[in-house]
């Protein structure tokens, strides 16, 4: 579970470490996960700037 640590701390590489491990994995409901999260991390962004 190292790699999902090390997801959570790269923030803005977030999105796309979740994607790497979507293609890795491979299941069903987690590419709804990372489309939520990413609607989230936009959107914070878009409030910080």
């Amino acid at each position: 579970m190292s790699e999902v640590e090390d997801c959570t701390i790269a923030h803005s590489g977030l999105v796309v470490c979740l994607e790497k491990l979507s293609i890795t994995q491979g299941f069903a409901g987690q590419e709804y996960t990372i489309s939520r999260i990413h609607l989230y991390v936009e959107t914070r962004k878009m409030q910080i700037a």
